[in-house]
């Protein structure tokens, strides 16, 4: 018997590594494939050939352990593929709703802000732009009290840009509404795992906050759309888009792995992935408020003034000083004095060459700034522990 379990156990070692989808199906397959080689070998050994050729031969029957793990996975694909197809197209479709809403939500902002400024500030069409010529006849003839060519471009900026975000936003509405009601009445099981869609929302909305600011600081013109006022209201609402999905995210990762492959409900292993949550949601939290302030301290508070130094350095400090651990107030820091300083480059930038050259000398002082937002945090830390 001890040769029978030593050749079937090598074919199961070689199955197990071959085999797709969860510890529980591999298990299934494996145990099932144990009993059978078992069945096969005792049916064999009655033979009086040599014992070892035998039931060499009788797993060999069996099949190798790739063709058995390719047939296996090619039948768990085939039982979810439907499921898993549909689980993917309603994501996606989740998600372009999503873009929809910020879309008109973005509109929204751009209004506010050009009723708190200006239309030029939000709409102005770029100085170091050409508009061409028949665009210019149309929209003089669309504003016939106008003109210049720029002023009737700002304005019709503002009124077809706010209504084609204003239907985005209300088609979004919808498809989320319709997603909803369908939701309700055909509950469906969960296929794809519940991190999926936030992670690849702030995927998304991330890579377009970012782009969104870098057209804002260049003043570009992208087909028939223009306006920095307008960028930087979408980069501000993908922003928000992208902490949210972060959030989402962080709390779908820990009831990801509420329990272990083996069954067992765990209690306390879990929380090094909790405090690795609440770490990396402070992070976001305070990435997210250093690309405000830096915004803030290039066009709106205490432009051009040292002074604005004070409450950077003051949330930097705040920041080690509140933080239970020194790692995390490191890392906390340091992505907070690199977004600052990054956004603040970004957002002050008035040179003529394209602000995409100049990213890399931007990183550069946004890691100056992170280096010292952790000095000021080690400081924080450090009075908070001469308190004590």
């Amino acid at each position: 018997m001890s040769g029978d379990r030593d050749v079937v156990q090598r074919y199961l070692d070689e199955l197990a590594v071959r085999l797709h989808g969860s510890a529980a199906q591999v298990r299934r397959v494996l145990a099932e494939t144990e009993a059978h080689l078992y069945e096969a070998v005792e049916a064999s050994s009655s033979s009086a050939a040599d014992p070892d050729v035998v039931r060499a031969q009788a797993v060999a029957r069996f099949g190798s352990p790739a063709q058995v793990a390719a047939a296996v996975n090619q039948a768990a694909w085939t039982r979810v593929r439907r499921p898993v197809v549909g689980a993917a197209a309603a994501t996606l479709v989740r998600l372009t709703a999503a873009g929809l809403i910020a879309m008109g939500i973005t509109g929204v902002v751009a209004r506010v802000v050009a009723a708190v400024s200006s239309t030029a500030a939000v709409y102005g069409f770029p100085a170091a732009a050409q508009p061409p010529v028949s665009s210019c006849r149309y929209w003089l003839s669309v504003h016939p009290g106008i003109v210049g060519c720029r002023q009737a471009a700002t304005l019709e900026a503002s009124s077809d840009v706010t209504l084609t975000l204003g239907v985005a936003g209300l088609l979004g509405v919808f498809v989320t509404l319709a997603l909803a009601a369908h939701r309700r009445r055909s509950a469906r099981p969960v296929v794809l795992p519940p991190m999926v869609g936030p992670a690849v929302g702030a995927a998304v909305f991330g890579v377009a906050a970012v782009g969104s600011a870098v057209l804002a600081a260049s003043d570009a013109v992208v087909l028939a759309t223009w306006g920095v006022g307008l960028y930087w209201s979408a980069a501000a609402t993908c922003a928000v888009a992208a902490a949210g999905s972060t959030g989402l995210l962080i709390r779908a990762l820990p009831a990801s792995y509420t329990f272990a492959q083996v069954g067992r409900r765990v209690t306390t292993a879990d929380r090094p992935a909790r405090t690795a949550a609440a770490g990396l949601r402070l992070l976001v939290l305070l990435v997210v408020l250093g690309v405000v302030l830096g915004v803030a301290g290039a066009k709106y508070l205490l432009v051009g003034s040292a002074l604005s130094l004070i409450p950077w350095g003051l949330v930097a400090a705040l920041i080690g000083y509140t933080s239970p651990s020194r790692g995390r107030s490191t890392l906390a820091a340091s992505g907070y004095g690199f977004a600052l300083a990054f956004a603040f480059m970004i957002a002050g930038y008035q040179g003529h060459a394209s602000v995409t050259h100049r990213l890399p000398p931007f990183a550069l002082l946004g890691l100056l700034g992170a280096a010292c937002a952790t000095l000021l945090a080690l400081a924080g830390r450090a009075i908070k522990g001469r308190g004590r």
